[in-house]
């Protein structure tokens, strides 16, 4: 399942880099690949360990994404060679900010709970620091996912101005160019294939 999932990961990074490569040659910020799907699906059926193994699994992924998301670009760069030039080291590289940021995540969830499980038995006073304790890592978690989701917006709108962008300059150069797609037809005969994005070979 792990290696499952690393391909994955491997697969979207894959994704992203040409979308680098692409923002590089135009001058223009690149962004990185969306973050993974928020609703479990495929899971194992009646089978309670493989599912429990699926969700650890894809939980692993979606914190590889936040800590992926979390990077500056010249790190999302340096991944996205890595991806290319040694594969292993990449998964390795990827494995290791995904466990990472989900046993951070795992210790706040685990210190929750046994604050929690202490606070009706507490004192007074200790009642207070407890819910002051719960406060800061409620507070700290909530403004770090909300950071989350703001920066992918604006990576939203920067994709969406991009493609804005090409839209009008095609609009603009319309009857140019259907001047010339009837040109062609009636010259060659040949009906002008659609544009496809050309992939680039893996090095």
């Amino acid at each position: 399942m792990k290696i499952f999932t690393l391909t994955m990961l491997a697969a979207l990074v894959a994704t992203a880099a040409a979308g680098a490569e692409e923002g590089v040659a135009e001058n223009k910020p690149w962004l990185p690949p969306p973050p993974p799907p928020s609703e479990a699906k495929d899971a194992p059926a009646h089978n309670p360990a493989q599912e429990q193994k699926w969700r650890e699994n894809r939980r692993l992924m979606q914190a590889t994404w936040r800590a992926f998301g979390a990077l500056d670009q010249a790190s999302r760069a340096e991944l996205m060679k890595l991806q290319v030039n040694d594969p292993e080291a990449f998964r390795a590289r990827m494995n290791k900010l995904g466990s990472e940021r989900m046993a951070k995540e795992n210790a706040n969830i685990d210190e929750l709970r046994r604050l929690a499980a202490s606070y009706k038995a507490a004192g007074d006073d200790e009642k207070l620091r407890i819910k002051t304790r719960i406060g800061e890592i409620v507070r700290a978690q909530y403004f770090e996912r909300l950071e989350e989701n703001r920066r992918q917006l604006e990576e939203t709108k920067k994709r969406a101005a991009r493609i804005e962008a090409e839209l009008n300059l095609r609009s603009a150069k319309a009857d140019e160019t259907i001047a010339a797609l009837i040109d062609t037809i009636v010259s060659t005969g040949d009906l002008p294939q659609p544009p496809h994005r050309q992939q680039k070979p893996r090095r």
